[in-house]
């Protein structure tokens, strides 16, 4: 599982959600009326663009022109993840979607949203500003489809060209969630490090960035207890971060030799 804070390109992100919330219908272009995806917030399942769009523009408070008014983080389950999650939707091992009845694709559909809305209350809960994910204004949309990009390891060889679908289990979610919370009081900033934003508010040390470190624990521990899966020891965050750090310690030792 790995769940990301994009970051912005362009300062896209200090106007309009239009783009972004047009850009997540992609999928739904290929698909009739009855059968397209809507978004979904933390207590509903039926939300429409429109209503995604208006909700996130609408919550601005008192943000200037040229502040964030929102951020985009993807949830990215593995394909052995996704194979557990829609062995538990259908009781059979499931390599593709097309495998799934349409009431077993709804199970592992509702299933990726559930995650998701666990992942907002951790997300919520590490600014440690006393907020749970209903403090938020966030819409997700459940995507199947990813593409092989110009620049990926299989377009390099031939084996595939850029804008090919990608085979298998490729499932994933896609959340915008506005800077402010709820209440148009509270400024969230992901892309802040917690270590290093306290500030003062109102006479008392606030956190204003996001605790990371925590933020990954919480939303990997989550999934583990929430779907009985648990994965081997060196693929966890802790031992992977560890590794990292100490690659990039010989990297140093040995430039420096």
């Amino acid at each position: 599982m790995y769940v990301k804070i994009h970051s912005s390109k362009k300062d896209n992100n200090r106007g309009s959600c239009r783009a972004l919330i047009d850009y997540l219908e992609k999928e739904n272009l290929e698909k009739d009326p009855l059968s397209q995806e809507k978004f979904f917030d933390h207590n509903s399942s039926d939300v429409s663009y429109c209503s995604a769009q208006s909700s996130i523009d609408n919550n601005k408070g008192k943000l200037g022109k040229d502040e964030t008014k929102f951020y985009m983080i993807s949830v990215n389950p593995s394909k052995d993840e996704l194979r557990h999650i829609g062995k538990s939707a259908s009781g059979r091992d499931i390599k593709n979607i097309s495998q799934l009845t349409a009431i077993e694709l709804k199970r592992y559909e509702e299933a990726l949203k559930d995650y998701t809305r666990k992942v907002m209350d951790d997300y919520a809960k590490n600014f440690n500003r006393g907020l749970t994910g209903e403090s938020l204004v966030y819409f997700g949309k459940v995507e199947h489809t990813r593409f092989h990009g110009r620049d990926s390891a299989e377009v390099k060889e031939g084996l595939y060209k850029a804008g090919d679908k990608k085979e298998g289990l490729q499932s994933h979610v896609h959340v915008v969630v506005s800077r402010m919370d709820e209440s148009k009081k509270i400024r969230l900033s992901p892309m802040a490090n917690a270590k290093n934003s306290n500030n003062i508010l109102n006479g008392k040390e606030v956190q204003i960035g996001l605790d990371r470190k925590k933020f990954v624990q919480s939303w990997e521990k989550t999934f583990y207890t929430n779907y009985d899966y648990w994965r081997s020891h060196e693929h966890k965050f802790s031992p992977l971060t560890a590794m990292k750090y100490q690659r990039s310690n010989n990297s140093k030792t040995h430039l420096t030799n």
